[in-house]
């Protein structure tokens, strides 16, 4: 679980800005400036040991391969 909070943590990460930019200039009328200076708190409390969130996650398979799985397999 460990690893998968890791993987989770890099992803928020690495797409905060693109996913936070446009919502807070535009829809807030926020700076450049003011955005990279709460995203830059928003990554300390990200990188911080004492925040711990849970994200609901689904995972799903094709039944395309369910199907495939399930054919006999002839030569």
């Amino acid at each position: 679980m460990k690893m998968i909070g890791a993987w989770v943590k890099e992803d928020v990460l690495s797409g905060l800005h693109g996913w936070s930019a446009a919502v807070l200039t535009r829809g807030l009328g926020m700076s450049p400036e003011e955005v990279e200076a709460l995203l830059t708190e928003v990554r300390s409390d990200i990188n911080s040991n004492w925040l711990h969130a849970y994200i609901p996650m689904f995972m799903a398979e094709s039944l395309w391969k369910v199907l495939l799985k399930s054919l006999p397999v002839t030569e």
